[in-house]
């Protein structure tokens, strides 16, 4: 019985050093989190977002996308030659 008692409270000293070390590594976090630099990542891509593909523009990439695919396809003829004489 107190073998079963001992490896329990191991078990719960190794979870409790966990969940320690990941607390101080979330409030290490936290101290070097800069709201400034957050904001300004967020807008940046924000701006980055590209711009709205016009119907012209989406016709054109279409037109050249299928023109692409027929020239990758090579195409085979069927045969048909009676196989039985």
């Amino acid at each position: 019985m107190a073998l079963l008692k001992k490896i329990k409270t191991k078990r719960e000293v190794k979870k409790e050093k966990e969940l320690r070390a990941e607390l101080l590594s979330q409030i290490r976090e936290a101290e070097n989190f800069d709201a400034e630099i957050y904001v300004k990542n967020v807008l940046s891509t924000i701006d980055r977002k590209p711009a709205k593909e016009t119907l012209h523009e989406r016709r054109e990439r279409y037109n050249r996308l299928r023109e692409v695919h027929r020239s990758n396809t090579s195409l085979t003829r069927p045969n048909f030659d009676d196989p039985v004489p």
